[in-house]
């Protein structure tokens, strides 16, 4: 499970595993626009056996139940997960890739980015 991120002065993690004893727990945010100002980053995200190319921005927060990890789609999967996760219809008939969803930082593992 991770730690609660209280430093957003780091590298940006390069890849997200979901912790598969919590699971994820995720709320979409009506208003995607008001995070267009987040340093988004690409990340990769391993969910079980699958990968899923995506940003992140990671927002400083109070407590590992907030959710303070942002995710956007990079590109359109049309799988039956990945149209869980942002919320999207089947096939991803209403994809968009301005959705944004927040996560918490208890969902998930990291590994951040060598920097050099």
């Amino acid at each position: 499970m991770s730690t609660f991120i209280n430093n957003t002065s780091t590298s940006t993690p390069s890849k997200l595993e979901v912790s598969l004893d919590v699971g994820i727990r995720r709320v979409i945010f009506d208003n995607p626009s008001q995070y267009n100002e987040c340093k988004w980053s690409k990340c990769v995200i391993y969910m079980s056996y699958k990968t899923y190319e995506m940003f992140v921005c990671i927002q400083k927060t109070k407590s590992p139940d907030d959710f303070g990890i942002l995710l956007r789609p990079y590109k359109k999967y049309e799988d039956d997960l990945f149209e869980e996760i942002f919320g999207f219809k089947c096939n991803c008939m209403d994809y968009d890739n301005q959705k944004t969803i927040g996560v918490r930082a208890s969902s998930f593992t990291f590994q951040m980015s060598q920097s050099s």
